[in-house]
């Protein structure tokens, strides 16, 4: 029967789709698809009617969540009648997402007020970390005790199966209120348990309370655009680190949130903001000291400024997968900081905010070398190794703890899990930071938060 068919095949995408949401999307778009049909084994569906059906499904938005549910529905089951792909390119041709909403309006001011109302501290911290984040509902309701970390009173947050499945660290806007309710809700919770409901429970807890969950990711995008633009911070990179902050491997998906003509926000001053969004890395093994030069004599800082606006960018350039997969290059910034590290052993300064850890893990799949970050402040210190190794070793791991540096993380080049494995010289040099967790990047952008044993 069509039900049971229908609710295995939900199963199925559940077991092999590590985000529930995409799964869910998939899965309704099949079902809507086949809302009017009744059989009791695929087989009975002629492909001319599915292909009828798709051809009647005008967002485009819609019709590739129909697309990709029925690709996991032939996946499911051998038996439907699905068109090729050729076909299904030609029924995808000229769709566009015609929005059918009234431009939507945002105050700011009043969606905080509603927020601090909030009488559950539970719901009332899970808002305001989507808002301080721009985290999407679903990854705040997976999140663990264990994902939280505060070190200097910044909050970082480990997102693991975000959407698409992948794995990011996220550094939160600065709320001193927001970091110690954590505290205190975290506080009796085991290392897995989850502190927040889930994301149908927010999203209908916000319903009532006249919010929209996706609002708060909104506003978490302007909010962090806007405090980098008052501190100066020319547009065309403060939209760059935005497009990082909300973890967009486009633009394009960004300037939604910043530029849509049906979106305005009626009350968007800046709260402040304390740190940029990814710190990544990946090993640096032990070398004999006597291999490489003392850090400490390095003094000049370099600056590195964005000549053309990541808008440019829609093609994936920058994007460590991207350039791993369909040889896209750097951005014109990466390309600048590559080009100060051209050799192994190469190390350069530069501004916290003219470069992070992704950009190390663009430049491993671009040049399929290691490189480590270390920061102090408002300075980065990144240093280039070569495919097996980054040139730092115990001594001078110390010397760098005692300047005041951190170990923000380390690429290791490749693409596979085995590469985001930590070494034993990694653990070696977090010992010499005296931190608890590091992080390893690859290079398609992939991270492993490693921990002190």
């Amino acid at each position: 029967m069509k039900y049971n068919i229908l609710t295995a095949f939900r199963e199925h995408l559940h077991a092999t789709i590590a985000n529930k949401n995409t799964a869910n999307t998939y899965y309704n778009a099949v079902n809507g698809l086949f809302a009017d049909m009744q059989f009791s084994e695929l087989s009975q569906i002629p492909e001319s009617e599915i292909a009828r059906l798709l051809g009647k499904t005008r967002q485009q938005s819609r019709f590739s969540a129909a697309k990709k549910g029925l690709e996991h529905l032939k996946s499911f089951d051998k038996s439907l009648n699905l068109p090729d792909s050729q076909t299904l390119q030609q029924i995808g041709k000229h769709r566009k997402n015609r929005s059918v909403k009234p431009p939507k309006i945002i105050d700011t001011a009043t969606v905080r007020r509603k927020v601090n109302a909030i009488r559950d501290d539970k719901l009332k911290s899970a808002y305001r970390l989507m808002e301080k984040s721009g985290l999407r509902v679903s990854e705040c309701a997976e999140l663990k005790k264990s994902d939280f970390r505060l070190d200097n009173g910044v909050l970082s947050l480990d997102v693991r199966k975000g959407k698409g499945g992948s794995n990011d660290v996220v550094h939160t806007i600065e709320d001193k209120w927001l970091s110690a309710k954590l505290q205190e809700i975290l506080s009796p919770l085991n290392a897995d348990d989850k502190p927040f409901y889930s994301a149908q429970t927010m999203k209908n807890r916000a319903a009532k309370y006249g919010l929209e969950c996706h609002d708060f990711r909104r506003i978490a995008a302007n909010e962090y655009r806007d405090s980098l633009l008052d501190e100066g911070t020319p547009r065309a990179d403060a939209n760059a680190a935005t497009q990082g902050f909300m973890r967009h491997s486009r633009f394009s998906t960004t300037k939604r949130y910043l530029a849509n003509r049906k979106l305005s926000f009626s009350s968007k001053k800046s709260q402040g903001i304390s740190k940029k969004r990814l710190t990544t890395g990946e090993k640096c093994d032990m070398i004999d000291s006597s291999e490489v030069n003392m850090i400490s004599n390095i003094e000049t800082p370099i600056e590195m400024p964005i000549e053309q606006p990541i808008e440019y960018h829609d093609d994936g350039k920058g994007v460590p997968s991207a350039i791993v997969h369909s040889n896209v290059g750097l951005t014109k910034r990466q390309k600048a900081l590559s080009d100060s590290l051209p050799d192994y052993d190469s190390r350069v300064i530069v501004p916290k905010k003219s470069a992070d850890m992704r950009d190390l893990s663009a430049l491993t799949a671009e040049t399929g070398d290691e490189y480590a970050m270390f920061t102090k402040g408002g300075e980065r210190l990144i240093v280039r190794g070569n495919t097996k190794r980054v040139p730092v070793d115990d001594v001078q791991a110390r010397e760098l703890n005692a300047q005041g540096y951190r170990w923000s993380g380390h690429t290791h080049p490749g693409i596979e899990r085995n590469s985001l494995f930590a070494s034993e010289g990694d653990h070696v040099i977090l010992d010499c930071f005296e931190q608890q967790t590091s992080v390893i990047y690859n290079s398609v952008g992939n991270f492993n938060t490693f921990e002190k044993r």
